[in-house]
C-alpha cells in the first residue's frame, strides 16, 4: 500500500492557492483601473478637454439678420425724431411774435394773465381778445376826437405811442408795437430801480442778471441803473411784470392774480409796498387821469405776455436745436454701423458673428 508524504501535498496546495489569490488580486486591481482610467494620455504641455470649460469660453456671436434689424429700426427712430423736431422748429421760426397783432397777444395770454388785464380794464374775464384790446382803444381815445372819427376809437399803436410820451419816451415814427411796449416797460423799470436803495438795486442787478444769463456787473449802467434797453427773454419779461405790479399798486388798482410768477422773493419784495410807495407819486404825477390809469398798466400786461411767449418760444428754440445737434450725432454713430454692414451685404442674414467683431456702442 502506498502512502502520502502528507507534508509536500500541503505545501503545493498553499502554493496553488496563493497563485490564485494573487492572480484574482491582479484581475480585481486591472478592472479598476479600466473603469477609473481618464482615457488616452496626455502629451506634456496639453491640457485634458473639459466641456464646461470649452461651453464657458465660446465667443458670444449674433446673426447678420439681428444686426440689420436692430439698425433699420434706430434708423427709422432717428429719422421720425429728426423729422419732428424739424417740423416743431420750422414752426417756431415762423412765429413772429414781434409783429402779432394785440387781439394775438392776448390770445395767447395765460387764464391768469386774462384775468389781471380784464381786472385793469374793469371787464368781465370771459371777455374776447378782440373786445379787451377795443377797451384799451376807447380808454386812449378822446371823445371828441372818436366823435369826429365817427365813433371809432383810435388804433392799439397810436394809444401805445401816446402812453409811451407820457411815460417820457418819444418813438421815432413807424416804430412797431413791440418796440413801444419796450419803450413803456423801460421807462416804468428804471423808474423803479432809480427809486430803489443800492442794496435793493444791487439784488435787483443780480435777479436780472440771472434771467439774462449774465452777471450783475454787466447789466448795470455807469450812473447805476440797469440796461434795461440790453435785456431780452426772461429778463425782459421779469421786467415787464415787476413794472406793472409797481404801476397798479402806484395807481390803486388790485390784480386778482400776481402779476410774476417765478420770480425771486427780492422781485416780490421791490414790487410791493416799498416798490409802490416809490412808483407812487411819478405814477400819479405822470397818468393824471383815469385814461392812462387804465391804458398804462393795460399796455404793460400785454407787453408782459407778449415778452413771456417771446421768452418761451427762444428757450424752446434753442432746446430743438439742441436736440437736432444730438441727433446728428447719433446719426454719425449709426453711420459706422452702415458701413459695416455694407461690408457684410452679400452674406445671408442667418451668418453668425461674432459680436465683438461689430463696431462697438452698440449694446451687442
Amino acid at each position: 500500500m502506498m502512502e502520502w508524504d502528507t507534508s509536500g501535498s500541503t505545501s503545493l496546495w498553499l502554493s496553488i492557492s496563493v497563485g490564485l489569490l494573487v492572480v484574482l488580486l491582479l484581475v480585481r486591481r486591472q478592472r479598476m483601473d479600466h473603469t477609473s482610467s481618464p482615457g488616452p494620455s496626455i502629451a506634456e504641455g496639453e491640457q485634458a478637454p473639459n466641456n464646461r470649460s470649452e461651453a464657458s469660453d465660446e465667443v458670444p456671436s449674433i446673426s447678420l439678420g439681428a444686426i440689420r434689424a436692430f439698425h433699420n429700426e434706430r434708423l427709422r427712430q432717428l429719422n421720425a425724431r429728426r423729422a419732428n423736431v424739424s417740423t416743431r422748429l420750422s414752426s417756431l421760426e415762423r412765429l413772429d411774435l414781434e409783429h402779432e397783432s394785440p387781439e394775438s397777444a392776448v390770445r395767447r395770454a395765460s387764464s391768469e394773465e386774462r384775468k389781471n388785464l380784464t381786472a385793469i380794464l374793469a371787464m368781465d374775464p370771459s371777455s374776447s381778445e378782440h373786445a379787451i384790446v377795443g377797451e384799451i382803444r376807447r380808454y386812449g381815445s378822446h371823445s371828441l376826437a372818436s366823435l369826429l372819427r365817427g365813433g371809432k376809437h383810435v388804433p392799439y399803436t397810436e394809444v401805445l405811442t401816446d402812453v409811451a410820451i407820457k411815460v417820457g419816451h418819444h418813438p421815432a415814427p413807424g416804430a412797431t408795437d413791440f418796440s413801444l411796449e419796450r419803450a413803456v416797460v423801460e421807462a416804468a423799470f428804471e423808474k423803479m430801480v432809480s427809486a430803489a436803495s443800492p442794496e435793493q438795486r444791487h439784488q435787483i442787478e443780480q435777479e436780472i442778471a440771472k434771467q439774462n444769463n449774465a452777471t450783475a456787473r454787466s447789466v448795470g449802467t455807469a450812473a447805476g441803473g440797469l440796461a434795461v434797453a440790453h435785456l431780452s427773454g426772461f429778463a425782459l419779461y421779469t421786467a415787464a411784470s415787476s413794472s406793472l405790479a409797481a404801476i397798479t399798486g402806484a395807481v390803486g388798482l388790485t390784480l386778482p392774480f400776481a402779476a410774476y410768477t417765478g420770480m425771486s422773493s427780492v422781485i416780490a419784495t421791490v414790487t410791493g409796498p416799498v416798490g409802490w410807495a416809490a412808483l407812487g407819486a411819478w405814477a400819479l404825477f405822470k397818468i393824471g387821469g383815469p385814461n392812462y390809469k387804465r391804458t398804462v398798466p393795460a399796455t404793460l400786461a400785454i407787453a408782459s405776455v407778449r415778452a413771456r411767449n417771446i421768452a418761451e418760444r427762444d428757450q424752446e428754440r434753442s432746446r430743438l436745436k439742441r436736440d437736432i445737434h444730438d441727433l446728428e450725432g447719433q446719426s454719425t454713430e449709426l453711420s459706422r454701423l452702415t458701413r459695416w454692414l455694407s461690408a457684410h451685404e452679400s452674406e445671408d442674414s442667418t451668418v453668425r458673428v461674432p459680436q465683438s467683431s461689430a463696431p462697438p456702442g452698440f449694446g451687442f
